[in-house]
């Protein structure tokens, strides 16, 4: 399960990028905790994540083939100084009380613009510290860091915040690239240019020719961007729930993350040991689906809670379209049971079989 930690580069990076990473978690929580605090809004908090994505998803194709032209362990170490600069600009401001809306939004821009070429220059970088055999094993353990981060980074934000107060999260981050940067620095890579460049243009037309020809490529990348676009907003508007539903502080906030982190930890050590066996593509959709299982179980609840009359209204109607549904040859009565138990769980004076309480 840890074969890649016997490439000592690998090793080096590995533990600089945890720690950097705890250090990002630690200013996302303090960050939305932050905007939230200041606004007040949902619509401004789920702006600043948009932000910070938004040039993800303009600049990474073009950060991908600069990653094939361009050092790569350069490309990171300007990544690296960019969010650094970033972060304790963010905790200057919050230090001198003068930080407002618009800097966390610009600011956040600027980091993700940073990330969009770091990103697939660290992906590229990690094929040339380990053998080809060991490649599945090295990126399951960059995603347990990744996701371990999620655990540690939240769980100190919260004791931070706390302790020793907003500024000190925004420090702690800035400190944190510090070890990525030497542990680049210490890297035996050398970077080998490419002996014929052709134009970016052409570049990218032929890296997107090759996934839409490569039907499983595609199929993951499609599975990867549909979880990742529906579920993952979800650890956006956390600190909502925290505050309004939960009617807790930043504490149970930093939980509530910390326990999101510990989840995917254990899903990266699955893929782990599943990475040279067979079947690990099932496992891999059955862990897809299932955290679509359990949200459609929150939002089916909150709305009912929500909106009580519109399920009282709408009984009826709904057990008509459930026994004609569950009548029909090709959709056995196993298939729509649990979405039946979802609505009619959620029903004030109604149980899962739709019958009162």
């Amino acid at each position: 399960m840890l074969a890649a930690f016997t490439y000592r580069d690998f090793r080096v990076l590995w533990f600089g990028s945890c720690t950097s990473s705890i250090g990002t978690w630690m200013q996302n929580v303090a960050e939305n905790w932050l905007v939230l605090s200041l606004t007040g809004s949902a619509f401004l908090l789920g702006l600043d994540a948009f932000m910070q994505q938004l040039p993800i998803m303009l600049f990474t194709l073009i950060g991908g083939v600069l990653a094939d032209r361009l050092d790569r362990r350069r490309t990171l170490l300007m990544s690296q100084y960019v969010q650094m600069t970033c972060a304790f600009t963010l905790a200057l401001l919050v230090y001198f009380g003068v930080v407002r809306i618009w800097h966390i939004l610009l600011l956040s821009f600027i980091t993700g613009s940073a990330q969009s070429f770091g990103g697939p220059a660290s992906q590229a970088l990690v094929p040339s510290l380990v053998a080809r055999d060991d490649l599945p094993n090295a990126i399951a353990l960059n995603s347990i860091q990744f996701n371990l981060a999620r655990v540690i980074g939240p769980l100190l934000a919260g004791g931070a915040l706390a302790l020793l107060g907003m500024v000190s999260c925004f420090s702690l981050n800035g400190l944190s690239f510090m070890v990525v940067i030497v542990a680049l620095m210490s890297l035996a890579v050398k970077h080998i240019p490419s002996a014929a460049p052709k134009h970016m243009g052409e570049e990218l037309r032929g890296g997107l020719s090759y996934v839409r020809h490569q039907g499983s490529m595609l199929a993951l990348m499609v599975l990867a961007f549909a979880t990742t676009f529906l579920g993952f907003a979800i650890l956006t508007f956390l600190p909502l729930f925290a505050q309004r539903v939960f009617h807790q502080g930043v504490g149970e906030y930093s939980r509530l993350m910390a326990f999101s982190g510990a989840g995917s930890v254990c899903g990266a050590l699955a893929v782990a040991w599943l990475g040279k066996h067979s079947g690990a593509g099932r496992a891999r959709c059955s862990a897809d689906v299932r955290p679509a299982d359990r949200r459609i179980r929150f939002v089916a609840h909150f709305v009912a809670k929500r909106y009580p009359a519109l399920f009282h209204r709408r009984q009826s109607d709904y057990r008509f379209f459930y026994h004609r549904f569950t009548r029909a040859a090709d959709c056995p009565q196993r298939t729509a049971r649990p979405y039946h138990e979802y609505l009619y769980g959620c029903v004030p004076g109604r149980d899962a079989a739709g019958k009162p309480r």
